[in-house]
């Protein structure tokens, strides 16, 4: 009787796990079985609005709904309590609800090219965040209490209208990648704590006209973007940081005279110009 009951647990094992990795795409194959859908890719299906269905997929683990013309995300989505990978990029979304903060585990948000302005007050409870891609916006400061976001490890922000950072962005414990690329940036936040997560950095096209001695608390920076900004001068003391291996800027940004002076202090790191049209991956 024993070996009967651990066999069908373990076929009951089985099936799940199988169904775990069907990913459907169509709506008439999720309307059959929706609890036991737990991935649906809808990409480029050319949809105006999130079918009601999928709120009904109470398993449901991974959701792609990029590329189509949807202008509104419901309160509901809430409801996707197991969902931990959303894709919402390339479409028409001007908000997100404060709803989405109800998704716990949550890892990676994807939610470029539409036309967000803001994150919801409650986006901070998003507590299991590992990655969030919300570039090509029209979002105009960062999330509050950003720094509880405890596990995010690669934001992408470039392309927004952000022109403030506090230092709250630099005092997160996993952060490793950030992009802020094409904002309206005139000021960097003076750093008071180490920070030993960040290693790549990218400022590229802000107002910036100079980076605080106290970036040097940037322990691990490895690379350092600051092409088309004011930035003249780099203080020696961020030079000298021990993992820095890569500046890049564009031509005739820093004279000749300042990089063999920087190579001095510095001899692993590159200065490099010719990276002008290299952005991130989004």
């Amino acid at each position: 009787m024993k070996t009967l009951y651990l066999n069908i647990l373990l076929l009951f094992s089985i099936v799940v796990s199988a169904q775990k990795n069907n990913t459907y795409t169509s709506i008439s194959e999720i309307e059959k079985n929706p609890e036991l859908v737990y991935r649906i890719n809808l990409s480029k299906q050319n949809l105006n609005k999130i079918p009601d269905i999928i709120f009904t997929c109470k398993n449901l683990e991974i959701l792609d709904l990029s590329q189509n013309n949807i202008k509104e995300i419901p309160e509901k989505i809430g409801n996707l309590k197991n969902i931990y990978e959303l894709w919402l990029a390339d479409n028409q979304i001007e908000k997100l609800p404060e709803s989405i903060a109800n998704l716990s585990d949550l890892e990676n948000l994807i939610i470029s090219f539409n036309t967000i302005e803001s994150f919801p007050k409650s986006f901070h409870k998003l507590s299991n965040l590992r990655k969030i891609y919300a570039n090509n916006n029209k979002i105009k400061q960062l999330p509050e209490k950003i720094n509880e976001l405890k596990y995010l490890k690669d934001l992408r922000l470039g392309r927004n209208e952000i022109s403030q950072i506090t230092e709250d962005i630099f005092n997160m414990e996993s952060l490793f990648y950030l992009d802020l690329n094409r904002n309206k940036i005139e000021v960097l936040p003076i750093l008071n704590h180490d920070n030993t997560s960040l290693k790549v950095l990218f400022l590229r096209a802000n107002k910036i006209t100079e980076i605080p001695k106290s970036f040097n608390n940037l322990r691990y920076l490895t690379e350092l973007y600051i092409m088309e900004t004011g930035i003249k001068n780099i203080p020696n003391e961020i030079i000298e940081g021990e993992n820095l291996r890569l500046i890049a800027y564009s031509p005739k940004q820093l004279g000749d005279n300042q990089i063999k002076e920087y190579k001095l202090l510095n001899s692993k790191c590159e200065f490099d110009d010719s990276k002008v049209y290299i952005e991130p991956q989004d």
